[in-house]
């Protein structure tokens, strides 16, 4: 993963180094995350509020349109979801039951790299729609709000669809909104065969072009 990030990010310093028109900027926000499951995990699936923050490269697309554009993007997100698990113990010599119920929580930190499609419907406002490519980076969990501690389930790249808005404001700062729809299972772990998770997150933030 190293040497493609490597390789990506020289080849991006090469050929924007030789355009004028190259805007660089930076981004953080909030990201609101969960999962979709599929498999013997799904009771008292909930979102978790995490944050994102990265670097991005616009630049235009056509020389005769002033309101195409592409963009790429290097970011680290925060994404995850929450589980409320319910469990019944019986009281002995009695019809009477105590539920128990335990709040977990999976922290999810991964790098993605967005590539997106950018046009300018009117004066300072875009529309975007791309893909993106996420590489885990680590996995944790929670019980009841304790300690975090590292997972040692295997995962695979997360790779999906994205879609946003844009607005421009003046000197160079805009606010982001973006949807990120994962289409890939990020599990790959043989014991757990019939579980497959997808991430999903709404990302709204603020950034600044150079």
């Amino acid at each position: 993963m190293k040497k493609i990030l490597t390789s990506a990010m020289v080849v991006m310093a090469t050929t924007f180094g030789f355009s004028q028109n190259v805007r660089f900027g930076i981004k953080a926000g909030v990201n609101f995350s969960t999962a979709r499951f599929h498999g013997d995990v799904t009771e008292g699936i909930s979102g978790r509020t995490g944050f994102y923050a990265g670097a991005l490269a616009e630049f235009p697309l056509s020389a005769a349109s002033d309101n195409l554009f592409g963009q790429i993007e290097l970011n680290y997100v925060q994404n995850g979801a929450k589980q409320s698990l319910s469990s019944y113990e019986r009281i002995p010599n009695t019809y009477q039951t105590i539920r128990t119920i335990e709040n977990g929580e999976v922290r999810i930190h991964q790098l993605n790299v967005p590539i997106l499609l950018k046009y300018q419907i009117v004066e300072g406002l875009m529309f975007n729609g791309g893909g993106y490519l996420g590489f885990i980076l680590d996995v944790e969990s929670r019980i009841n709000r304790g300690s975090w501690e590292k997972m040692d389930s295997k995962v695979k790249p997360d790779v999906g669809l994205l879609v946003g808005a844009e607005y421009n404001l003046r000197q160079g700062i805009f606010i982001d909104a973006r949807y990120n729809l994962g289409l890939t299972n990020i599990v790959d772990n043989d014991d757990i065969d019939d579980v497959t998770v997808k991430n999903r997150a709404f990302q709204i933030g603020v950034g600044y072009k150079f």
